[in-house]
């Protein structure tokens, strides 16, 4: 081989890595976690759980409702007309098996690390 062939080659290697690395920093990530939430015991929606993932859920109605935020890998029940206001105290829920409940509305929000069939 020439020393042109070895630089060639090089080069072609080179950029094949580089495309390679490109590729999967741009990919977005997949999802690990999973916020089900449900009402009254019917399923809400399901939303996969990433660094990235921004989500703003109203349940319910002008009369009665919860409202759940999920950003930065974290889920929060920031809002109810409930009285006791215990689900909005709630920590954020961000590890599988974490749970916020609001019993007056029959809110459950839990985070699974399986995705549940809507």
């Amino acid at each position: 081989m020439k020393k042109n062939d070895l630089i060639l080659i090089f080069l072609v290697a080179a950029i094949a890595v580089g495309a390679l690395i490109w590729m999967q920093a741009s990919k977005e990530p997949e999802a690990d976690r999973w916020a089900v939430i449900e009402s009254y015991g019917e399923l809400v929606e399901v939303i996969p759980i990433t660094e990235s993932t921004e989500r703003e859920i109203r349940i319910g109605d002008e009369a009665v409702y919860n409202l759940v935020i999920i950003s930065q890998g974290e889920v929060n029940m920031i809002e109810s007309d409930c009285p006791d206001q215990i689900c909005v105290e709630t920590k954020s829920a961000s590890e599988i098996g974490d749970m916020i409940v609001c019993l007056p509305h029959q809110v459950i929000v839990y985070i699974t690390d399986q995705p549940v069939e809507e």
